[in-house]
């Protein structure tokens, strides 16, 4: 049986090391994880909330680093125009930081995805905790 900082430094630590290029926890902190986990939290839940927070994002600014990125992650261009196709985006709206951009999320988004089980495990982790914690009391 944890404490509740215990079990905030266990989630620091997981979300440390999924290597992502972002830290979901700048946008939900691991007490919020904490409080959620025990009204069901699941991690369609937190992929909603991160989604909501807007920490997939990708900001690619500037059309040098656009193109680079673009042409790394997709030279034919065709998923980050079937993307932002996707967004409704208009020919007319459309440049290399926007379609870099709307890539970048995507990537975000897939590459979170990929570690679902990981976090449903961490979840499952954090909910038998607080629940052994609430048997012995």
């Amino acid at each position: 049986m944890k404490t509740k900082e215990e079990l905030t430094q266990d989630i620091e630590n997981f979300f440390q090391n999924l290597n992502l290029d972002f830290n979901p926890l700048d946008y939900i902190s691991a007490n919020e994880i904490l409080d959620n986990i025990e009204g069901n939290y699941n991690y369609q839940d937190f992929f909603d909330d991160l989604d909501n927070s807007e920490a997939f994002n990708g900001e690619i600014i500037y059309y040098g680093n656009a193109i680079e990125y673009l042409l790394k992650h997709d030279p034919s261009l065709r998923d980050s125009l079937d993307i932002a196709y996707q967004l409704g985006f208009q020919i007319k709206e459309l440049n290399s930081e926007i379609l870099a951009s709307v890539l970048a999320t995507e990537i975000n988004r897939e590459d979170f995805a990929e570690h679902e089980h990981e976090i449903e495990d961490l979840f499952e982790y954090l909910e038998d905790e607080l629940n052994s914690d609430k048997a012995s009391d």
